[in-house]
């Protein structure tokens, strides 16, 4: 669990260096989107659909879960 806690820490860091940056200024290198723009976006879409992915399976789990509990006890 303490790397976990330690990756998302990490990862949270960053993403505030990022946000920062953005607040002031439009893209990443000069005054229109470049191959760094891209790959920042891409890789921000890969790295959430990661966790959105992670949240659905989990609800999913404890849904089949539950429902099992339910016909144990009907």
């Amino acid at each position: 669990m303490q790397k976990e806690e330690a990756a998302i820490a990490s990862v949270q860091k960053a993403l505030k260096v990022l946000d920062g940056y953005l607040l002031e200024h439009t893209f990443l290198v000069g005054e229109s989107v470049t191959l760094a723009d891209i790959i920042a976006a891409c890789n921000l879409y890969n790295g959430f659909t990661k966790v959105h992915y992670g949240i659905v399976c989990f609800a999913v789990i404890q849904l089949a879960s539950n429902m099992q509990l339910q016909k144990a006890h009907s």
